[in-house]
């Protein structure tokens, strides 16, 4: 299941509904974590590719793999943003929410792709997930009301 959307920031939260929709089925956890990781990478679409993008989501019995396509130049990677830098978090959350990810370079076509790969499976609890959404949640209420606590970035530097 795929769609394009254009270059436009409407294309942000159309793209979470699609999502949504998509996933309807998963637990509420997995489909907050997935609906999140597609709107961090559709966001970074829009700002640093400047183009529209492709959200493709493919699944089995036991994952989800989600990839977002745009026509933009470059490779996105890790930043270490600072606690009071309000951007560069939008890797790092799909690197702690998913359970493998990666990026994509077609060297005959402009552009490039993000993806990453949610275990669905039965077996899998939701205690990990659910917890760094939590987090996620906190810090993002941090953000908007700065008074209530000092601000921190929303996921571990347990990767580096």
């Amino acid at each position: 299941m795929d769609r394009w959307f254009d270059a436009r920031p409407v294309s942000v939260s159309k793209s979470r509904r699609f999502v949504e929709e998509a996933t309807a089925d998963l637990a509420p956890d997995v489909r907050e974590a997935i609906v999140l990781m597609v709107s961090e990478l559709a966001t970074n679409a829009l700002v640093h590719a400047t183009s529209g993008f492709e959200v493709r989501i493919e699944r089995d019995a036991t994952t989800v793999r989600t990839t977002v396509t745009d026509n933009g130049e470059g490779t996105p990677s890790l930043s270490f943003p600072g606690e009071a830098d309000p951007h560069g978090r939008g890797l790092r959350v799909v690197q702690e929410l998913s359970d493998e990810w990666g990026t994509l370079d077609d060297p005959d076509a402009p552009g490039k792709a993000v993806w990453f790969v949610v275990d669905v499976s039965p077996e899998r609890g939701p205690e990990t997930r659910s917890g760094l959404l939590a987090r996620i949640r906190a810090w993002g209420s941090r953000r908007r009301n700065p008074d209530r606590a000092p601000d921190r970035p929303p996921v571990d530097d347990r990767a580096e």
